[in-house]
């Protein structure tokens, strides 16, 4: 069993994310445990890491959770899902592996790209700091491979893996500028500090917050720390273990992203 359903969001209510993604996991790992499944797999999320980090930081599967900010219920849930799932592996109720990609990129994407496209058209993004941090993309199909392998191989049984394309590096500005050129949108011209961007991001989540969340706030402190982190994900334990390598290169997954979007007006 392949487990993937989540909330997939940067603000809500947290019973949302408890229902959907937590309890979720556990009503699919106790089905799979009582019809006798071999391998449970469970997609979870870089999200896991959240914080503290320091510019830089390399993290590998080794690192400890880290501590989510308040109202980021989206890193907050997957860590607890994590937890029920090594908890039944521990326990040896079955065998789980657990992944963790970082920023899943491709056609179908539903959740970042378009709203990346609309920001740029509308002239409001700002570069976040220089624009020079990796922003850590992975290709879906090469995620998908991760996957694939992960449920064909025995030695996956009772591991972590980050799923990360960390040997094409691509910064924040390579990422915008490659989408402006495509499209044919202006590029941003105007940069705002990551301290700002993350006081910003927690002023929207406030006002979210005492709104009941009716009100989507235009940037988070998770969004901020997704395009503006100065973080590094290592997928060594992937490639050793599982033979894992990325194929897709970022200019022709990009263009695929693009194809995709424009045929489908999303």
């Amino acid at each position: 069993v392949v487990h993937a359903a989540a909330k997939v969001e940067t603000y809500g209510r947290w019973r949302e994310f408890e229902q959907t993604t937590i309890a979720g996991t556990r009503h699919v790992l106790q089905a799979a445990t009582a019809a006798g499944v071999r391998q449970f797999i469970h997609i979870s999320s870089r999200g896991v890491y959240e914080r503290p980090a320091r510019d830089g930081m390399l993290y590998e599967e080794t690192a400890a959770y880290g501590k989510p900010y308040r109202w980021s219920y989206y890193a907050r849930a997957k860590v607890e899902s994590e937890k029920i799932v090594w908890e039944a592996n521990e326990r040896r109720q079955i065998a789980t592996t657990i992944l963790r990609p970082t920023w899943v990129y491709g056609p179908r994407d539903t959740t970042i790209f378009a709203r990346v496209v609309s920001a740029l058209r509308a002239r409001r993004f700002k570069w976040i700091g220089d624009g020079e941090n990796i922003l850590n993309l992975v290709f879906v199909s090469d995620a998908a491979e991760a996957v694939v392998l992960a449920a064909t191989n025995p030695n996956a049984h009772g591991q972590i893996y980050n799923i990360a394309d960390d040997e094409n590096s691509v910064t924040q500005r390579q990422f915008l500028t490659s989408i402006c050129v495509r499209l044919a949108l202006p590029q941003p011209t105007a940069s705002i500090s990551r301290n700002l961007a993350h006081n910003l991001g927690f002023l929207g989540e406030c006002v979210a917050h005492a709104t009941g969340f009716r009100v989507r706030p235009p940037v988070t402190r998770l969004s901020v720390l997704l395009l503006g982190g100065r973080r590094r994900f290592s997928s060594q334990k992937l490639r050793n273990e599982l033979g894992w390598k990325p194929r897709v290169a970022f200019a022709e997954g990009i263009q695929r992203s693009i194809d995709w979007f424009q045929t489908t007006g999303t």
